[in-house]
């Protein structure tokens, strides 16, 4: 009886022996590896909850409802914005900086992305007239002639572009309304939004209603993904990203 308690005791201190060590061969890079596989299987899953919701969304009287996905993950699975991935970054909410400020010159290219032109814009060989062009970063310049000689983003009544400033709600609205096409009222921007059932966040005062990069992406989304544009298309067909 002694001798097989004995034995048994020892199987077990065994056990207990090897289940305290690391796995041979099981490396750091392996736990990456294997994160950023879930990572992929979880993207692969929202793109194919995208896909199958997409009839819906085309719809302008049905809402989006499938999953929890926010603007900006939906317009990157769609290849509107394209993101700045960092190593060790897994989550799209950290590739496209849903928490960080929008700045002018990002807004710059992310429209040329929007309207599916972003090819041609990066290789625009004019310089951007405004005063303060010299302050650009260099790689704004080209999108920041691009979207001025569009008449899409026109400066201040001074003439400044302000490319390193942050947008506002009512600038991102104007905007988005000059991409559908419509002709923009200074007075009358939140109120044509508002009808094209563009999503809001109506900050107040209006014009210190400066968004976050996430906030940007809702109000983009909306625009782009059911069919308020002047001649009644969508925007995201237009644009060649759906089809």
């Amino acid at each position: 009886m002694k001798q097989i308690y004995k034995h048994s005791l020892c199987v077990i201190l065994a056990a207990l022996f090897l289940l305290s060590q690391p796995l041979i061969g099981f490396t750091n890079s392996d736990h990456a590896s294997q994160k950023n596989m879930l990572s992929d299987n979880n993207q692969h899953q929202t793109k194919e909850c995208l896909s199958d919701c997409t009839t819906q969304e085309f719809n302008p009287e049905e809402p989006f409802t499938c999953g929890n996905t926010t603007g900006g993950e939906k317009l990157y699975y769609y290849g509107f914005i394209k993101g700045n991935k960092q190593e060790g970054q897994f989550e799209v909410h950290d590739i496209i900086m849903e928490d960080e400020r929008f700045t002018n010159a990002q807004l710059a290219v992310i429209i040329t992305q929007i309207l599916g032109c972003n090819e041609e814009a990066a290789k625009y060989d004019k310089q951007p007239e405004y005063l303060d062009t010299a302050s650009f970063p260099l790689w704004a310049k080209p999108y920041i002639a691009y979207i001025q000689d569009k008449q899409l983003m026109v400066g201040d009544a001074e003439h400044i572009f302000d490319a390193n400033g942050f947008v506002t709600e009512k600038q991102l609205l104007a905007v988005v309304l000059r991409a559908l096409e419509y002709d923009v009222e200074e007075g009358n921007i939140y109120k044509k939004a508002s009808e094209l059932g563009i999503s809001l966040f109506n900050f107040i005062p209006e014009n210190e209603g400066i968004l976050t990069r996430g906030q940007a992406f809702e109000i983009l989304w909306s625009a782009v993904s059911r069919p308020i544009m002047k001649n009644g298309e969508m925007l995201g067909i237009r644009s060649g990203h759906f089809k």
